[in-house]
């Protein structure tokens, strides 16, 4: 659980150019994928900037343990992790497409 959320705010952490220290709390910045995609496509960055928000929230949302989480009896919790999984998956579609416009061979597969 907390390993996709982590691994989603690294995502988001590269694709805005910034993140937050550990310990210290000191915000360390620069330009990130973001910054050079609105140049070529300010929609479509504005787009994935969006998606990463949502998935990062969604997975945010799932509740620890991760096995009780998608267990058969807990309709609510596997609708969780489902949501956050079909935002993913849109995501990575977006992504594609932001390497498309950036003209980046990436394989989501």
């Amino acid at each position: 659980h907390r390993d996709l959320y982590t691994d989603e705010l690294g995502i988001q952490n590269l694709y805005l150019g910034s993140y937050t220290r550990i310990g210290s709390g000191g915000t360390v910045s620069g330009p990130g994928v973001y910054d050079v995609l609105k140049n070529v496509d300010a929609a479509l960055a504005e787009r994935l900037k969006t998606e990463i928000a949502a998935s990062l929230s969604a997975l945010g949302a799932i509740q620890p343990p991760f096995d009780q989480a998608i267990s058969n009896g807990n309709p609510t919790g596997r609708a969780t992790v489902q949501a956050a999984i079909d935002l993913l998956l849109t995501q990575t579609g977006t992504i594609g497409d932001a390497a498309d416009a950036l003209g980046v061979t990436i394989n989501i597969n």
